[in-house]
């Protein structure tokens, strides 16, 4: 699973997944952690609200310490906390997101055909992708104007009764 995905599992399917298993206690935590996620990912944002914000983290993390063993913690669970503070600090989160060139390194890593020259390969496919996009871009404002197809016995300005002419002299 990608990063984006964990991030859509912790903010909706976790608590229907999570309904009937854990006991009622570790279910309030985890719903607590989970209604975290949509308030620090939100597009618009009251910046009044940052202080309960980070107090309810705060709490949410105490919350897991004392109900969850120490070998559940890692910087990850840390992290909110940071996060919390860098919403403030920076602004939106969705600004400083890495989903799309996460996306987009994926995508160059398709690019790699010899992986003596990874780098060479990357910016050659590059440059033909962009290379494809300009043209296409450049081409789509003309229309054309007429389609003639030619011919390879017919010249401009001969007509088909002239090479049957042409043709019977020469015999």
């Amino acid at each position: 699973m990608k990063s984006h995905d964990f991030h859509v599992f912790m903010q909706q399917l976790l608590l229907v997944c999570i309904k009937d298993i854990l006991t009622p206690t570790l279910r309030q935590i985890v719903s607590r952690l989970s209604k975290i996620f949509p308030c620090i990912c939100a597009k618009v944002w009251n910046p009044a609200e940052l202080p309960r914000l980070k107090e309810e983290v705060a709490t949410t993390l105490v919350l897991m310490e004392t109900h969850l063993p120490q070998a559940f913690f890692d910087n990850m669970t840390h992290l909110r906390i940071h996060v919390m503070e860098e919403l403030g600090i920076c602004g939106h989160v969705h600004c400083r997101w890495m989903y799309q060139i996460e996306r987009y390194l994926g995508k160059l890593k398709q690019y790699v055909r010899n992986r003596a020259r990874p780098k060479w390969c990357m910016a050659e496919c590059f440059r033909q992708d962009e290379a494809v996009g300009l043209a296409s871009e450049y081409m789509g404002n003309f229309q054309p104007v007429k389609t003639r197809i030619w011919y390879a016995d017919e010249e401009e300005g001969i007509t088909g009764d002239d090479m049957k002419q042409w043709e019977f002299n020469e015999i």
